[in-house]
């Protein structure tokens, strides 16, 4: 019987000491990969950047970018500010020297920072907006020259614009450049080299298209109106 209580202590003691493991472990930090709250102040050049007005170009609200640090990691970044050609983002990421940043957040596929490549996309298929383009086809690079929160946007693609002289029933205006078969898709921006968009035959998920198609606005094209798309 004693000993039959011996077993039963032993027992009640290896039960406690595997409890105590359970709720006190030990926790294995990596402050390298600690995210932390983050603010940007996002530059454009005078002819980069969103909602087009006819003559100059402006960030808007509910704007998202990509900031990659240089091991890599990336977060979505928000609006939180916007002052003309000048908008405030937050997030968090890690800490590091320098940064990356990719206009629209959406354009963003990835990275490979130790070959100095960004991947990124123009895409082929475009919304029309009176006046404007689809600010989700506006690709644009920016880096902060290895110091500080100031990130320097510049285009990747160009603008081009056009009117409808006739647009009733027209549902989408596709646009061809004669002997150019890379107009948009996936490509890759090299960081010593920005913000040019190129092929690369290293990157297993390029792509490249010859036509770009808009498709019109909800309620349809306007006559007298302008449109813009964007391509490579």
């Amino acid at each position: 019987m004693k000993f039959f209580r011996h077993i039963l202590l032993a027992a009640v003691a290896v039960a406690a000491i595997s409890c105590s493991e359970e709720i006190s472990p030990e926790v294995d930090r990596h402050p390298e990969n600690d995210l932390i709250p983050m603010t940007f102040t996002a530059v454009a050049d005078s002819e980069t950047k969103v909602a087009y007005d006819g003559q100059n170009t402006f960030w808007q609200e509910n704007d998202e970018i990509m900031v990659i640090a240089g091991n890599g990691v990336s977060a979505v970044f928000k609006v939180d500010k916007i002052n003309d050609n000048i908008a405030i983002f937050k997030g968090e990421l890690i800490e590091s020297d320098t940064y990356y940043a990719v206009y629209p957040a959406s354009a963003y596929l990835g990275n490979n920072l130790s070959e100095n490549k960004i991947y990124a996309k123009v895409p082929n298929k475009q919304k029309a907006v009176a006046g404007s383009f689809d600010k989700d086809a506006f690709l644009s690079i920016a880096s902060n020259g290895g110091k500080g929160n100031k990130l320097q946007f510049k285009n990747s693609c160009t603008v081009i614009g056009f009117q409808l002289a006739e647009p009733a029933g027209v549902k989408s205006v596709r646009f061809t450049a004669n002997g150019q078969t890379n107009i948009a898709g996936n490509g890759v921006i090299s960081t010593e080299n920005i913000p040019i968009h190129g092929w690369d035959n290293t990157y297993s998920d390029r792509s490249s298209f010859d036509m770009i198609t808009l498709e019109a606005p909800d309620g349809g094209f306007q006559s007298n109106t302008d449109y813009f798309l964007t391509i490579r």
